[in-house]
This record gives C-alpha cells, sequence and structure tokens, in this order.
C-alpha cells in the first residue's frame, strides 16, 4: 500500500516546527506504509497534473489531495468560471487516481480519423482541425472524459453517445496558475447513459495548429483506490487575494464534487479541516502549525481507515514570562499564553 499525497505547501508541511509533524508524515508513522509526499508551495490545481498523472495507482494505494488555499485566491476575480477550472480539474485528477482510466490511444480502442497528432501535454493526442473524430466504446451508466484547458486556445468540440449529442465544449479558459502555467486538466462527466455498452465519438468542430482539441483519457469509473480530498482552511490574513467567502464556495462545490464521484460508485470522500482549525492552529496567515498538521491528520486517518485515529500527544514547552506569567508552546519563538 502506497500513500500519495499531492498538494501546496501545507502538504509539503510548512508551519510544522518539523517536517516530521506535517500530516503527511504523521500519517506515514500512523500507516507504517510507504509515502509519496508531491506537495509543492505555491502549487494550484493546474500545477499538480505532471505529479497527479505520473502516478498509476492500485488497489489498496490511497491517495489524499489538499489543494485550493492558492487557487480559490488566484482566480477570485475570475467568479463562477474560476471556481469551474478548480472543480473541472480535481474531477479530472480524482478519477484518474481512484478509477481505471483507459489513455486515448488505438491500443486501448480508440479509433481516430482526421488531423490527429501527438507530443502534447501529458503526450496526449490532439487535433487540429474541424471535422477530426475520436470514436470508443464505454460501458455503464457514466464515463469520464479527461481533456485539457488552455489559456487563448479557442478550440471547440462535441460528443455524441449512441448518436445522440451530449454536449458542447470549449478548450479555453484564463486557467494561469500563480507559478505561470497556463493549462491543466479538465474532467467532463457524461452521466444518464444506462447500463450496457455505449459507443462515444468526440466530434471537432473548430481547431487549427495553434488550437487544438486535446483528448487524454476515459474512464467508465470502474473502481480501483481510494481517494480522500482536504477542503480549504480559512485564512487569518488574505495578503494574496481571495476571502472566507470565496473559501466557502469553494469547499462546498469540492464537497459537491466527492458526492458526485461517491455517487458514480468511486471511492471518494472529503474531509472538512476548514471548521475545525481555529486561530491557535495556525502557524502564520495561511498554515497550521503541529497542532492544526495534527487535526488535519486526524480528519485525514478517520476518512481513510474510518476508525477514530491514535492520540499522539505533542511536546509543549512552559515558560516563565518576565511579566510573572506562564507560557506554553511548541518554542519560546511561539508561545501561548
Amino acid at each position: 500500500m502506497t500513500h500519495y499525497a499531492f498538494g501546496d505547501s501545507i502538504t509539503a508541511g510548512t508551519g510544522a516546527s518539523l517536517q516530521a509533524n506535517c500530516y503527511v508524515n504523521r500519517l506515514n508513522t500512523d500507516f507504517s506504509l510507504t509515502t509519496v509526499n508531491d506537495g509543492v508551495s505555491t502549487n494550484m490545481v493546474m500545477d499538480q497534473a505532471p505529479k497527479v498523472y505520473g502516478v498509476n495507482t492500485v488497489a489498496g494505494d490511497v491517495s489524499t489531495i489538499m489543494l485550493g488555499t492558492n487557487d480559490q485566491a488566484q482566480y477570485a476575480a475570475q467568479g463562477s468560471a474560476g471556481l469551474a477550472y478548480y472543480i473541472d480539474g480535481l474531477r479530472a485528477l480524482s478519477v484518474w487516481l481512484a478509477s481505471e482510466c483507459s489513455l486515448a490511444t488505438p491500443a486501448n480502442g480508440v479509433s481516430f480519423s482526421g488531423a490527429w497528432g501527438t507530443g502534447y501535454a501529458y503526450s496526449m493526442h490532439g487535433a487540429s482541425a474541424a471535422g477530426a473524430t475520436a470514436a470508443f466504446t464505454t460501458t455503464g451508466d457514466v464515463f469520464i472524459l479527461g481533456t485539457l484547458r488552455q489559456v487563448g486556445n479557442a478550440s471547440t468540440f462535441t460528443v455524441t453517445v449512441d448518436g445522440v449529442l451530449k454536449g458542447s465544449y470549449a478548450t479555453a479558459g484564463a486557467v494561469t496558475t500563480l507559478l505561470g502555467v497556463a493549462y491543466g486538466p479538465y474532467g467532463i462527466a457524461i452521466t444518464g447513459l444506462g447500463a450496457g455498452s455505449h459507443a462515444v465519438t468526440i466530434n471537432v468542430t473548430h481547431a487549427d495548429a495553434s488550437n487544438p482539441v486535446y483528448f487524454h483519457w476515459y474512464s467508465s469509473c470502474a473502481p480501483k483506490s481510494k481517494v480522500v480530498l482536504g477542503n480549504t482552511p480559512h485564512a487569518l490574513a488574505y495578503t494574496f487575494g481571495g476571502s472566507n467567502a470565496n473559501v466557502d464556495a469553494y469547499n462546498t462545490a469540492l464537497a459537491a464534487l466527492a458526492a458526485e464521484l461517491s455517487g458514480y460508485g468511486l471511492d471518494v470522500s472529503v474531509i472538512d479541516s476548514c471548521s475545525q482549525l481555529n486561530p491557535g492552529d495556525m502557524y502564520d496567515n495561511v498554515h497550521p502549525n503541529d497542532y492544526g498538521h495534527m487535526k488535519i491528520r486526524t480528519l485525514f486517518y478517520k476518512a481513510i481507515t474510518g476508525n477514530a485515529a491514535p492520540v499522539i500527544y505533542i511536546q509543549t514547552a512552559i515558560y516563565l514570562g518576565s511579566d510573572g506569567n506562564l507560557y506554553g508552546g511548541e518554542s519560546p519563538l511561539k508561545l501561548i499564553n
């Protein structure tokens, strides 16, 4: 069993007094398992895609994803469109980890016609002219299409199932991250198909060499491994954008995504760290201290196992202040009266 942890600076361990006190490493100790911590400071959903797509989970693995702090700040001015970039991206990453996915290749039953080529991001296929099609067969009531959003891309396509139009889609999106990444994952759910086998066709309606339509993978949502999503804590101060209201909107949408994917039969759930962390659990404006990391670890532990986490005591030093009062904390620099 391997634990794959994806996220931003909180997942990377910022705010913990020692790396061992980061929630990811606490879980590693709890389970005595191999842990791959892919948390990177300042990362957003789009930034983490190469990390996620580089993983091939197997039964028994567990993946935790804690992203949103930077997404809700960067996309705040974009309103509902920015929220859609976040959720559609997480849908793609979660389904990739939680289900059996088939890369869009002829070896996996995809039949390409027209101007398709390879060599695009994540080694996916791309169509550079209208009229190109990609056809494959899926099974069951729902499938997820893994494609890509890209800044300035004006391409469009439709999806038909058993000859019936299911939707029209655009590749464009102002998804640029804080680190300057201008493209990222886009997971599209096609539902209500009924039981049995279904013929799916992607029809490219507008594309050229500078504006391709991308096709990365598809999934019939056959469950493979567990995914637990972590929501975004409130900041003590929003110095780089965002707000409590924006965090709440993103967290509500995240909970709805977990319910959606669970409804497709995938083992996907969400923890609510936002409601559990308080100012005393914070190292600075946005990063939890050892106590905050411990709370996040406890929530993930219960979501992963279904059981309450073993109690771990954090050592606290006591200091006598020059004012005659006693103070306690992890160090003389981080004290609580």
